[in-house]
């Protein structure tokens, strides 16, 4: 993904300054139908101004308790031709922690339906794409906001072009 990561710190004297102001250092994870992009993720007790670190390995899909997660996520169209080779996305899977927000006993499971203790603010860049939870569907297009509240849901591009959203997660004690 194009542009350039801007992190702020606080310096020893506590002055703040430009900590980063370059190429993203962040992982991108390439998972065919849904390509993520970690931007920046906040752990309590972890206030390093270190901008230039990249985020922990295995990515996890929820932030740590009283955490939030930066994230930009590219979801890919059915007719998108896949890119990355079946090595490279295994290697990728295993870099992935969904942690306890897929039940891998429910089929739904395996149509990306997941549920995170977390409250979820999203913005479209670009595409359409449908929302998909327990008792309904909504289709969100480029421009429009959402709040996902710790609920069970999926997402499905609806059309020929991906469909790129900016998220922020926080964990919440509303959601526990």
């Amino acid at each position: 993904m194009a542009g350039k990561r801007v992190v702020t710190g606080i310096n020893a004297e506590g002055k703040s300054f430009i900590a980063q102001d370059g190429p993203h250092p962040s992982a991108l994870l390439d998972m065919r139908r849904v390509i993520i992009q970690e931007v920046w993720i906040d752990v309590p007790g972890d206030a390093s101004s270190n901008a230039d670190a990249h985020p922990a390995d295995p990515l996890a899909l929820s932030p740590s308790a009283g955490g939030s997660v930066f994230r930009i996520i590219r979801y890919q169209p059915p007719n998108r031709s896949d890119s990355s080779d079946d090595e490279t996305l295994a290697t990728n899977r295993l870099r992935w922690d969904a942690g306890h927000a897929r039940d891998p006993n429910d089929e739904k499971a395996n149509q990306g339906w997941h549920t995170t203790a977390t409250i979820d603010y999203g913005y479209i860049i670009s595409g359409e794409i449908e929302l998909k939870v327990d008792e309904g569907v909504t289709v969100v297009r480029a421009r429009d906001t959402f709040a996902q509240r710790a609920t069970a849901h999926a997402w499905r591009v609806i059309g020929d072009e991906e469909c790129v959203i900016v998220f922020v997660l926080i964990t919440s004690d509303n959601f526990q």
